[in-house]
């Protein structure tokens, strides 16, 4: 039984207090299992990537794992794609230049 159906019926199953307890502190526990289940089921950042120099209609993709935090997904991925961004420009390559060694100049 879903757990706001479940505690709309509390009182027609006449639940005490202790009872009421348990059902809120069961529902609390297998809230915080599928949350994390989420969070480790969900922990692949795919970004696409076009090298403009050797082939414009290959998309290769990078994969980056963005596991840990109690963050969201979405919010997650964002500093993790911002935080790669920034160290490609910092030591001068480009991500798009797939291993070439072009400079942020030439590629970005």
């Amino acid at each position: 039984m879903r757990g706001a159906q479940f505690r709309t019926t509390r009182e027609t199953l006449n639940l005490d207090v202790t009872q009421n307890r348990e059902v809120d502190a069961n529902l609390h526990r297998s809230n915080d299992t599928v949350e994390a289940r989420i969070r480790e089921t969900y922990c692949w950042l795919l970004t696409p990537e076009i090298d403009r120099f050797v082939d414009m209609k290959t998309i290769l993709w990078d994969a980056t794992r963005i596991s840990g935090g109690t963050d969201s997904i979405v919010s997650r991925a964002s500093r993790k794609d911002a935080a790669e961004r920034n160290a490609h420009h910092q030591v001068g390559t480009c991500p798009a230049a797939n291993g070439t060694g072009r400079s942020a100049v030439e590629g970005c």
